[in-house]
């Protein structure tokens, strides 16, 4: 069976930069789980690599009709001008300007732009946020954020805002899994806060009148579960991103 590109939306994926001891040599990944979820929401998937050229950059933006932003190392604090605590986990500070390049480029475009864990701190601090380098400097409980339990399951709760985007795909309390010890501190300018953990912790942010969603958990990993509630979050990427098709046609 042949795909028909013209149909489907095609969503660019930023891929992660990793090193293979094995193979000593320098990679770039997307997580299975995100590729699957695109397909499973009718889209096609493909990886926009690290790169420091803008006329690539620029090519991927002007391709591929909605993005993602998917989870990864730390931030850089100094993305947001704060010197970086030990706590602060593995960072690239190269990784992080090529992302905040591409989330400048397709703000500009206006094309559908949605992030997961890393990819809702990275665009908040695109919108001038600031992060928790660690979730004890916000004396939050690091285990409720980050679960020993199958990425599967649902490690605790978030309730999502009324009337927000967040609230029309999820409900009002959803059983979210957990894999992160960094979190927003200070919202971006424009940005709305549309879900909150049980501890107070903002879980998604969007924004009015554009097709931005961000989410601090991992919706992709429910793909392998026999009922999957977050397929939603992809099918309204896949959804923004046929309207933006269209809308450029």
């Amino acid at each position: 069976m042949s795909i028909n590109i013209e149909k489907k939306p095609l969503i660019c994926i930023l891929g992660e930069k990793q090193y293979s001891p094995s193979w000593k040599l320098e990679e770039q990944i997307v997580g299975d789980d995100y590729l699957q979820s695109i397909i499973e929401a009718g889209g096609i998937p493909i990886m926009l690599p690290y790169t420091t050229k803008n006329k690539v950059i620029n090519e991927y933006v002007n391709l591929c009709d909605g993005f993602l932003i998917p989870g990864g190392i730390d931030v850089d604090p100094y993305c947001y001008k704060e010197d970086k605590e030990e706590c602060c986990e593995k960072t690239d500070i190269d990784y992080d300007i090529f992302q905040l390049k591409v989330i400048e480029k397709v703000l500009r475009k206006r094309k559908p732009l949605y992030g997961i864990c890393r990819g809702l701190q990275i665009i908040n601090v695109a919108f001038g946020g600031k992060l928790y380098q660690d979730l004890s400097m916000a004396n939050k409980d690091k285990e409720l954020h980050k679960q020993t339990l199958d990425r599967t399951l649902s490690n605790h709760f978030v309730e999502t805002i009324e009337k927000s985007s967040a609230r029309h795909l999820f409900g009002k309390n959803i059983g979210v899994n957990s894999m992160h010890h960094q979190a927003i501190k200070e919202l971006g300018k424009g940005l709305i806060a549309s879900a909150y953990s049980e501890d107070g912790l903002i879980e998604a942010i969007e924004m009015d009148e554009y097709p931005l969603l961000a989410v601090q958990w991992h919706p992709e990993n429910f793909i392998r579960a026999r009922k999957n509630d977050m397929k939603k979050f992809f099918e309204s990427l896949i959804k923004m991103a046929e309207i933006n098709k269209e809308e450029r046609r």
